[in-house]
């Protein structure tokens, strides 16, 4: 049912910023994306919020950054990996 109700809420905004972006601002290309890109942030805040996803949220003082670090390096390959798989 939430999912549900987060997909009219996304599909809403996705109409109501096209609206305001493509006819009234006259954004073209980029205002379509711009979009896409705030209704699906707009059903993701719906869903936080209604879920209580916040609740499990990790806070900034217990990240280790030097983890942090170390993973993004090592993640890094990875898309160039992928495509060369990918073409294979």
């Amino acid at each position: 049912a939430l999912t549900t109700a987060a997909g009219l809420i996304q599909t809403f905004l996705y109409l109501s910023f096209n609206i305001i972006f493509l006819a009234v601002l006259k954004i073209g290309v980029y205002g379509y994306l711009l979009a896409m890109n705030l209704s699906n942030l707009g059903a993701i805040i719906f869903l936080v919020i209604v879920c209580k996803l916040y609740k499990n949220f990790i806070p900034l003082k217990m990240v280790d950054w030097k983890l942090a670090k170390d993973m993004i390096k090592y993640f890094s390959c990875f898309p160039v990996c992928q495509s060369t798989w990918q073409a294979a």
